[in-house]
């Protein structure tokens, strides 16, 4: 008698279930919606050419070392040669840096597509999409924890934040795009 009222209960827990499915016909349920985004994410990932995310990963991280290389060069001569502790802590600010804005280029070039296509001309828009998208935050966040080199120009007062952000964003974009242009025929 138990084993038959919890299949009673069981099923119409279950029935009930299904009559909320029918009944809200206009809006999806909430695990469907789950399983979109969920969908959504893991068809952009699949979809992706592991290759591309990491060479434009690479490349972007590369376009940070050399911005902080040129910053250090310009900042004048050292009292002292060799290596002090503030070299080595703009140095983990960089690597900081150079990790954000390769994360950022990753996730916002999955949500551009940007790494399912790779012929030249659907890049270029997709570049610009995500470098619009991408570096803007890069570039704050930068201002923000006082990495080099935006944000110690932006401390010194030498630079204000949005010419900062532009021509971050202006490089990163030149970058970017030249190494679609040059490497697109090497496939």
């Amino acid at each position: 008698m138990a084993s038959n009222s919890c299949s009673i209960v069981y099923q119409r827990i279950n029935d009930e279930g299904e009559n909320d499915d029918v009944e809200n016909e206009g809006t999806e349920p909430q695990s469907s919606r789950a399983h979109q985004r969920t969908s959504f994410l893991s068809d952009r990932i699949q979809n992706a050419d592991p290759l591309e995310v990491r060479l434009d990963a690479t490349l972007a991280s590369i376009y940070v070392f050399c911005r902080f290389l040129i910053f250090d060069v310009t900042t004048g001569a050292k009292d002292h040669p060799g290596w002090e502790l503030k070299d080595v802590i703009w140095l983990l600010q960089t690597t900081s840096s150079a990790i954000v804005l390769a994360t950022l280029w990753t996730g916002v070039g999955l949500l551009t597509r940007m790494f399912e296509d790779t012929r030249y001309k659907a890049d270029v828009q997709k570049v610009i999409g995500t470098t619009v998208l991408s570096a803007p935050i890069w570039l704050a966040l930068e201002v923000q924890f006082g990495w080099p080199p935006a944000g110690i120009l932006y401390a010194e007062g030498s630079d204000d934040l949005l010419t900062l952000i532009l021509t971050g964003s202006v490089g990163l974009c030149t970058i970017m795009l030249l190494n679609k242009y040059l490497t697109s025929g090497w496939r």
